[in-house]
């Protein structure tokens, strides 16, 4: 399973419709949920009970191409669980990205963090059209 740990709720309806759209869309394939966290305490907390594999999503992190990120989960994915954390508007602190397994880095631009699950989730659906063969991905 893939979870997407996020800080807060989605503001914006658009986002938010979009959001749900790929994740309705990866779903066929492989399963993939968002949680969020009131806090970075929350957070916290959830990392720590977590065996999963842990990549926060950070500016400053690894930045893949849509192939390699496809290859990436590909093999993530046969050893066990992912979870993917992402910030509030003021990104993630230190003594969460220490528990990280990977940074992820989208861009080195900064992005609203509602955005990055809009990214995230599309990347995703994108991944596992790469790893199917599908016209999606070009």
């Amino acid at each position: 399973m893939i979870t997407i740990l996020a800080v807060g709720r989605l503001k914006d309806s658009r986002i938010s419709a979009l959001t749900e759209e790929f994740l309705v869309r990866v779903n066929r394939f492989y399963r993939v949920e968002i949680q969020e966290a009131k806090d970075n305490e929350s957070l916290l907390k959830r990392l720590d009970k977590s065996s999963a594999f842990i990549v926060s999503c950070d500016e400053r992190g690894k930045e893949f191409s849509s192939v390699e990120f496809s290859q990436f989960i590909s093999q993530k994915s046969l050893g066990g669980d992912i979870l993917f954390v992402i910030g509030d508007e003021n990104g993630l602190p230190e003594e969460i990205k220490k528990k990280s397994h990977l940074l992820l880095a989208f861009s080195r631009m900064t992005f609203l963090h509602e955005m990055a699950r809009l990214f995230l989730a599309e990347q995703l659906y994108r991944a596992f059209t790469i790893m199917k063969g599908m016209e999606y991905h070009k």
